[in-house]
């Protein structure tokens, strides 16, 4: 076996080293330029490295934390699709209590707002009870003792047994009553609808109405203090006759009206309100008795509508007016 002597071989390499460097002369350095620009790109790269490195870092750090904020948000966005959809299935609000006497039901409720009545909701006095409604067109919907209805959105009415007053603020509002008999449509009007047993009939008070039988149609209409009354009975025979909108029938209309708030109301209001709850018509003996009807304003308590013939003279005591209900009218002037 043959070994090389290591020890020698290194100082001869050492030595051949040494003889080059001689030959190559001394090295030149090199520019400061040059050696700053080195520096400069040097330090960029350690940056760039260091950078890099520290991202990947925080971004193993918070990769959890914005899993979890991903899930949160998409958890709160179910929810408020759920809440929303929520939101758009609750009943449509078409009305609201403003008077009542007796006992009454409603199904269809929402306790938070007791006073307001639902799309579908189904109302229904007792043998004492009587209700008053006012839809959000300020139409009046008043139901008399041992009454069921259903209420439905675009005005509509469903009359299952009983008596409802229908009062429409303006040709604009129209109420379609709907019976086993046909449908009842008002044209700006003040009229009552009816079932008892096996018969229907229609009141008016002022204004038309057009009722739509199954075989039949019929306008009842109304003329100087007098309306048509039409009764259908089970047979579907129509019988007409016409009544005053004076007479007593309309009695239990007035006695579940609600009261007339007197505070800050113009006397113009206190007037036409006085004439539209004992069904007479409101004249002026003069423009100028108008216009200080219209821009005179009034204080005190509600006025209970069947109190008005008592408490007309008392409230126009605080006044310059005068009225005189002996010709089928309210007549107003200036006192004398």
């Amino acid at each position: 076996m043959k070994f090389e002597d290591t020890q020698n071989h290194n100082s001869e390499s050492d030595s051949d080293i040494q003889k080059l460097l001689k030959a190559a002369g001394k090295r030149e350095e090199p520019a400061a330029d040059i050696k700053e620009d080195v520096r400069i790109a040097t330090l960029d790269a350690w940056q760039s490295t260091v950078k890099q490195h520290n991202y990947k870092r925080k971004l193993k750090r918070w990769m959890p934390v914005a899993l979890a904020a991903t899930v949160i948000l998409s958890i709160l966005g179910t929810y408020q699709s759920l809440t929303t959809n929520e939101k758009d299935t609750e009943p449509l609000r078409l009305a609201t209590i403003a008077h009542s006497i007796g006992e009454y039901s409603i199904s269809n409720i929402n306790r938070n707002l007791e006073h307001a009545i639902f799309e579908g909701s189904v109302i229904t006095t007792s043998s004492d009870g009587m209700l008053a409604l006012i839809l959000v067109d300020n139409t009046t919907i008043r139901l008399g003792h041992q009454t069921h209805i259903t209420i439905h959105a675009d005005n509509k009415i469903w009359l299952h047994r009983g008596h409802i007053f229908i009062g429409s603020p303006d040709l604009e509002s129209n109420v379609a009553v709907m019976t086993s008999f046909g449908k009842i449509t008002d044209i700006g009007t003040q009229f009552e609808v009816g079932l008892e047993g096996d018969s229907l009939w229609v009141a008016l008070r002022e204004g038309r109405v057009i009722v739509q039988l199954t075989n039949n149609v019929i306008e009842a209409g109304s003329e100087h203090g007098r309306g048509d009354l039409i009764i259908v009975d089970a047979q579907g025979l129509v019988s007409r006759r016409s009544i005053e909108s004076t007479d007593a029938r309309w009695n239990w209309v007035r006695e579940i009206a609600p009261p007339f708030k007197l505070e800050a109301a113009s006397v113009l209001n206190f007037l036409e309100w006085t004439a539209s709850e004992v069904g007479l018509t409101l004249k002026f003996q003069s423009d100028a008795a108008q216009h200080y009807a219209k821009t005179t304003t009034l204080s005190g308590p509600p006025i209970e509508a069947r109190s008005i013939e008592q408490m007309l003279p008392v409230v126009l005591r605080a006044t310059h007016l005068d009225a005189d209900l002996s010709n089928g009218a309210i007549e107003v002037g200036f006192r004398r």
